[in-house]
């Protein structure tokens, strides 16, 4: 099968699971998930306007006016 071999064709970031088809899986294997420590050092301000933007693809099941149907959303 194809996801045994997996980590040698594509970036070893990639993880498959190993579970068979039909496993019964419990709630707590996945509720028991250690967080990671949260970052307490602030992130640097920018010191000019511009200098760091953000961007997020805008969709949904609908269509707007204009007969749109995505956009790009661009913030400071």
């Amino acid at each position: 099968m194809i996801k045994t071999h997996l980590h040698q064709l594509y970036q070893n970031t990639i993880l498959v699971d190993t579970l068979p088809a039909d496993v019964v899986l419990d709630k707590g294997d996945f509720a028991n998930l250690k967080k990671a420590p949260r970052n307490t050092t602030p992130v640097p301000r920018p010191s000019s306007f511009g200098e760091v933007m953000h961007m997020d693809v805008v969709f949904g099941p609908d269509i707007a006016v204009g007969n749109i149907h995505y956009g790009l959303l661009f913030t400071d």
